[in-house]
């Protein structure tokens, strides 16, 4: 009874990769605006221009993107491990 989470799909792995770069998207925004809201608050000792906050954005959002995958693949192993144990 219930889902069997064995078979994954091509439309599964096309959802992820959807997920995951609108999910890069979002960090993007995230860092620039964090950066900005930073560069506000620091304005005397941080000079930096727009183009200088959305390139470090970009690294930033890069390594968090990584780190996002990591963790998504690592989630993908625990829970086939637990499938593989209740199944055995």
């Amino acid at each position: 009874m219930g889902i069997d989470y064995t078979d994954y799909t091509g439309k599964d792995v096309a959802k992820d990769v959807i997920l995951t770069a609108l999910a890069g998207v979002g960090f993007l925004v995230y860092w620039v605006a964090f950066l900005f809201l930073i560069s506000i608050i620091f304005v005397n000792i941080w000079l930096v221009t727009w183009v200088q906050l959305v390139i470090y954005g970009a690294v930033l959002a890069v390594i968090t993107e990584i780190l996002y995958i990591i963790h998504l693949v690592r989630k993908r192993r625990h829970e086939k491990e637990m499938r593989d144990y209740i199944h055995s």
